[in-house]
């Protein structure tokens, strides 16, 4: 199983960071948490583009059950 995740941090402030997370999830394979994260990047930047919010996507990936990034 595989949980959707994306970590973004403001512009010229790499320690001012936010962690993003699915609230679909989780997913048995991990190609559909990929997938899911591709969408949740598409739709965070229209937000952030949306409300002038200078954010840039650090870390994109899926855990798996057992807490690793892959």
């Amino acid at each position: 199983m595989f949980k959707a995740m994306i970590v973004a941090c403001v512009i010229g402030s790499p320690d001012n960071c936010m962690e993003v997370s699915d609230t679909y999830g989780p997913y048995r394979r991990q190609e559909e948490c990929l997938a899911r994260v591709g969408k949740m990047q598409h739709d965070l930047k229209g937000i952030w583009k949306e409300y002038n919010m200078p954010f840039e996507i650090k870390q994109i990936g899926c855990l798996s059950v057992d807490g690793e990034l892959t």
